[in-house]
């Protein structure tokens, strides 16, 4: 069965989203992102957000519609990438979006040598395939992270994730189930 995504809030609250059929993705249910984003509400004004893994691009989507200022949305899944186009295209955010359809090592290596920084991250890779330590310092090792910069981390409640990596540290965990989310800054 297909989860019934919607935008929570702002702009384009009540707007339902596609879901991809197959792939095994797991979209962040309306109930973990809404926790999610009383969180980090905070720091969405006029932000620039980076989606990795971005599957329907539901996160990024979640910050344009609560006033980021832009988001790029990466994933390998060519069915994703179409997803998140048509997601975008409902939601009116063409004009602040940009869309990768790459490898996320490969898109965060471009994207520093584009020069791009970021103010806030989404990252939901696989659950148990050791993603998470590895993209947090490929994160800072790309120079992607702004001083003060805020990364939004979901992963399976058994995997590994670093408690810091240089001056980027946990600031607070929230368990859902199986499902962890990690808030860095």
């Amino acid at each position: 069965m297909r989860a019934i995504l919607r935008v929570i809030s702002g702009l384009s609250k009540g707007h339902k989203l596609k879901t991809v059929n197959g792939l095994n993705t797991r979209p962040t249910t309306d109930r973990v992102k809404e926790s999610v984003f009383s969180v980090i509400a905070p720091y969405i004004e006029d932000a620039c957000v980076l989606d990795l893994f971005a599957g329907t691009g539901s996160l990024g989507i979640e910050a344009l519609s609560r006033g980021a200022k832009e988001a790029v949305f990466v994933d390998h899944h060519k069915e994703c990438i179409d997803v998140i186009q048509q997601n975008i295209k409902h939601t009116k955010f063409e004009d602040k979006s940009t869309v990768i359809f790459d490898d996320v090592y490969r898109a965060m290596v471009k994207l520093a040598q584009n020069g791009m920084r970021f103010d806030m991250f989404f990252l939901d890779p696989p659950y148990s395939n050791g993603y998470l330590p590895r993209i947090i310092s490929q994160l800072e090792v790309c120079d992607l992270l702004k001083k003060d910069s805020i990364i939004v981390a979901e992963c399976f409640k058994e995997d590994a994730y670093p408690d810091s990596v240089s001056n980027i540290k946990v600031r607070k965990i929230k368990e859902y189930g199986e499902t962890l989310v990690v808030f860095y800054a």
